[in-house]
């Protein structure tokens, strides 16, 4: 990533702090820390030569489409014509896609950094876009590319109409693989998994289909969500993965799942947290007195991963 364009991500970082977003959410997921990320890169650079093959040209952005939005109060337009939620700071706006499910379904979705290391980062239901936009400017401020989807019906992503007795999380699935799919056509080759609450549960899902697959995060995730089973899918996955759930959330129903899903995982490199309160999903970083803290060991984790699949 250059200079100019890493200056940019710090700057939207700061743009983002105090940001609200949809009232439904029941907290500012938005929120973060008010510090920006280093200029300084700490992935390794390509190395180049006079024998080096040039770079192959970047795809075109698939252009932005007409759609109804789940909640069209919080959805704006961007320059360009893409939808997005108004929680995103306009500093971003270059940056704001269009991805389609293998359904139809049309999403909003933020694309930051670049290069062969990807990392996509999954909201939970009832929160939106903006739940990682702080871990996501961070991770591409150190040189990986970086897909944060909002999934149907929240936000400005495409409004599908579930019936009463179906969960909200049905379809997450797809745009999940949706998500990986757009990453690795703009140029990522290989995954970092991670999610919370039933992003979590759809991270490791796409994650024990995804070829070179470096790691997977789970954030208080249970242990099925509509029809994806994380535990089976966590059974066939070896990368480094991270566990992470509060002692007091759903009066210790999340923590025994998340428990359980840690029991399950055939990786040789996992690891557990639990941590002391009632904090759920990103409002552990964002909720949290220590929450910032927690949030630089998450990027570290995936740092770490990156560095062990490098060898």
């Amino acid at each position: 990533m250059t200079r100019s364009s890493t200056a940019a991500l710090a700057l939207a970082l700061v743009t983002l702090v105090g940001c609200s977003t949809a009232e439904s959410a029941g907290s500012d997921p938005a929120a973060g820390s008010s510090t920006p990320p280093s200029e300084t890169s700490t992935r390794p650079a390509t190395p180049t030569n006079e024998h080096t093959t040039p770079q192959e040209p970047r795809p075109s952005l698939t252009p932005p489409v007409s759609y109804e939005p789940g909640w069209p109060d919080w959805t704006v337009e961007t320059g360009a014509g893409y939808m997005v939620n108004k929680c995103v700071p306009e500093s971003l706006h270059d940056r704001v896609r269009t991805l389609t499910a293998s359904d139809g379904t049309h999403l909003s979705a933020l694309e930051l950094g670049d290069g062969p290391d990807g990392v996509v980062l999954a909201h939970e239901t009832g929160y939106n876009i903006c739940s990682f936009i702080p871990m996501g400017i961070e991770l591409a401020s150190l040189g990986f590319h970086v897909m944060i989807p909002e999934f149907r019906s929240h936000g400005a992503s495409e409004l599908v109409e579930v019936p009463e007795n179906e969960p909200v999380s049905r379809g997450m699935d797809r745009d999940m693989a949706a998500a990986v799919a757009e990453l690795r056509r703009l140029g990522a080759e290989r995954m970092f998994m991670a999610g919370a609450s039933c992003g979590g549960t759809v991270a490791a899902g796409a994650g024990a289909d995804a070829q070179q697959l470096v790691g997977l995060m789970i954030l208080s995730s249970p242990v099925e969500c509509d029809s994806v089973d994380a535990a089976s899918a966590v059974e066939r996955i070896r990368a480094p993965s991270l566990f992470v759930a509060s002692t007091g959330d759903m009066q210790g129903a999340v923590e025994a799942e998340v428990r359980e899903l840690y029991s399950a995982s055939a990786s040789p490199d996992k690891e557990l947290v639990i941590r002391d309160g009632e904090n759920h999903g990103t409002d552990m970083m964002r909720e949290s007195s220590d929450g910032a803290d927690l949030e630089s060991s998450l990027v570290q984790f995936i740092e770490d991963a990156y560095s062990a699949a490098d060898g």
